[in-house]
């Protein structure tokens, strides 16, 4: 599941995005104050993809602790 926000439309302002596994067991919200023109994309797009990667990383390290 993956949706954007932004507020006020059109304009600087909040961006919310989030992204969740199908199964709800991994999901992540970021949340930043910005206007972010169409170049900066690749590097918004960085960020939250580092912040996916933790959030699963993060998940691998409780079920290792939890079959241990």
């Amino acid at each position: 599941m993956y949706g954007i926000a932004t507020y006020p439309d059109g304009g600087p302002g909040i961006k919310t995005e989030m992204l969740a596994d199908l199964t709800g067991e991994v999901g992540v919200i970021l949340f930043t104050n910005t206007s972010l023109c169409e170049q900066d994309t690749p590097k918004y797009a960085a960020i939250f993809d580092a912040l996916w990667g933790q959030a699963l990383a993060l998940q691998r390290a409780g079920r290792a602790a939890a079959n241990q």
